[in-house]
């Protein structure tokens, strides 16, 4: 059996698979790719590289520890950094804001903001930082929290560019978003 299907059978499906109603939302999204006139290794499938990141997100693993099935880690990772320029995970986080507001409606006076402090071992950029006013409901700050807790990326700031960070964010809450809203 090849080594990409055996890794296939041990991973959990939470970690390796795009929901079925989200990737129509998020493939729209997704830019188109760039025709290149020379020859040359056929690009990955959208789809399966787009499951390479969200399971880098979930896992916390490194990039090049990406399990064949998605293709390489320096594949997944060179999307990724392509959409991240492209606002394709802010995109998604919106639209998915829209679609939870529209499904359930959202109670945006209970919107809260709250500051995490994650260890960034390689350094990295200063945070982004905002201002807030009004006081925050304790629970939502801590549910949110502990929803973000389940994507092990977030938890040890790996990436050097804040960009970066912000970009797994805005997919983690995108999906987070849309698991509340089914």
């Amino acid at each position: 059996m090849a080594l990409s299907m055996r890794i296939a059978r041990r991973m959990d499906k939470r970690f390796s698979t795009i929901p079925e109603p989200l990737w129509p939302k998020l493939k729209l999204l997704i830019p188109p790719p760039v025709v290149k006139t020379r020859r040359g290794r056929p690009r990955n499938d959208e789809r399966a590289v787009m499951a390479g990141i969200i399971y880098r997100l979930r896992t916390g693993c490194q990039w090049r520890a990406i399990p064949p099935a998605f293709g390489s880690g320096q594949t997944c990772h060179r999307r990724f950094q392509e959409w991240e320029r492209r606002g394709v995970f802010q995109q998604l986080f919106v639209c998915m804001l829209h679609y939870d507001d529209h499904r359930r409606g959202i109670q945006w006076q209970w919107g809260a903001l709250d500051s995490v402090i994650v260890k960034a071992p390689k350094g990295g950029e200063p945070p982004l930082v905002g201002r807030a006013h009004g006081k925050p409901r304790r629970w939502v700050v801590e549910r949110t929290n502990s929803w973000h807790n389940r994507f092990r990326a977030l938890l040890i700031r790996w990436e050097v560019k804040a960009r970066n960070y912000l970009a797994l964010v805005y997919l983690a809450s995108a999906l987070i978003a849309h698991q509340q809203s089914s």
